[in-house]
């Protein structure tokens, strides 16, 4: 290390492979310590040469070699949005070594700042701290420096959701609409839309009431709609369904058979609820027959997922043990169906109180001599 004519202060370090690295400032401090992090690196084996690679060149690399082939098409359409609408315009011309915490801290303050919601800031930390590991693996870089960047806790709100009495009068108006029985059968199992719409008839034992829970339908950008597994093994799962289910599909079913006899050209791909040609129904389609159905009949908007909320909580309200709920749903684990509830349980409180008193009996007042 040394110091030019021109006052800067100067550091050097020879890399294993021969390549030198060279780092140039006005502070004595700032080189020192960069050339002992660099040698430290070389000490431990984690010495990197490739100071010149940007991080949208790394993110580039990252989209066509890990992305595209490890993540499901859905998934992928979320990495690549927010690779291409949020990091690379803000940190693509960075060069990956020189990457600090604070670059990405600034970055989700600009994003708070610009009315982006903490729940999206969450999900551009999560990309670019799985890709910064892949970074750490391929030997790009020393360090994650996600690893030192405060990110916001996403705000938690209680599901918006219809009420016991609003989810009767939703299907009574939608009785004859031709989705009723999918409306029917997302209230009543708690089907993600994905699952419904990708719910095949083989899937169906309508005698035995059960679903199994094999396929879904992804809505994937320039694709259209792509039948896939399910995410999670929890996933795939049984649903037991009550009568009205049953008895809806059965109706449904007597409809389709008629609908398929009179097409000439029908996509036979065997699913529960096609368009009229048998092809997958789009998800946007949905909502907008969803939110359509619930203007005509005089309900609040909410979201087609709330069904699945609406049948969690019934059933919790109801007393129904949280590990069938979770299993009903498909979640991975137990805290995670409890997480998202939460809001149900204080209203628990009281029958739980009373069960302990019908157990155990009122413990007789005390007397005084």
């Amino acid at each position: 290390m040394y110091q030019r004519p021109d006052g800067l202060w100067t550091a050097q370090v020879t890399l294993p492979n021969g390549k030198r690295k060279t780092k140039y400032g006005k502070s004595q401090k700032l080189v020192r310590d960069w050339l002992h992090e660099q040698q430290n690196s070389v000490r431990q084996g984690a010495w990197t040469d490739s100071a010149s690679v940007t991080v949208k060149d790394f993110l580039e690399r990252y989209r066509s070699d890990v992305v595209a082939h490890t993540l499901r098409p859905k998934t992928q359409e979320t990495y690549n949005i927010i690779i291409s609408n949020h990091l690379i315009p803000a940190l693509g011309k960075v060069r990956l070594a020189a990457l600090r915490p604070d670059h990405l801290q600034s970055l989700y303050s600009e994003k708070l700042t610009g009315g982006y919601s903490r729940r999206t800031v969450v999900y551009i930390h999560a990309v670019m701290h799985k890709a910064l590991t892949h970074a750490v693996k391929w030997g790009l870089v020393v360090r994650n420096v996600a690893d030192a960047v405060e990110v916001p806790r996403p705000e938690k709100k209680p599901p918006e959701l219809l009420t016991e009495g609003q989810a009767r009068a939703f299907l009574e108006a939608v009785k004859e609409h031709s989705l009723y029985s999918l409306y029917v059968t997302a209230i009543t199992t708690g089907m993600r839309k994905g699952e419904i719409l990708g719910l095949r008839w083989s899937d169906v034992n309508l005698d035995a009431g059960i679903i199994q829970v094999n396929q879904v339908a992804l809505s994937v950008y320039k694709k259209g709609t792509i039948l896939s597994e399910p995410k999670t093994e929890k996933s795939r799962r049984s649903i037991d369904l009550p009568t009205i289910t049953v008895e809806a599909l059965k109706q449904h079913k007597l409809k389709q058979d008629v609908i398929r006899a009179s097409r000439s050209k029908w996509a036979d791909n065997d699913l529960v609820f096609p368009t009229k040609n048998g092809t997958p129904i789009g998800s946007r389609n949905i909502y907008k027959y969803f939110q359509e159905a619930l203007e005509k009949a005089g309900l609040p908007k909410v979201t087609f997922h709330s069904l699945r909320h609406l049948h969690s909580t019934l059933l919790l309200i109801a007393g129904i043990h949280p590990k069938i709920v979770q299993e009903r749903l498909g979640h991975s684990r137990i805290d995670i169906t409890m997480d998202i509830y939460s809001h149900v349980i204080p209203g628990m409180q009281k029958p739980a109180a009373a069960t302990m008193d019908k157990v155990l009996g009122t413990a007789p007042a005390a007397t005084t001599a």
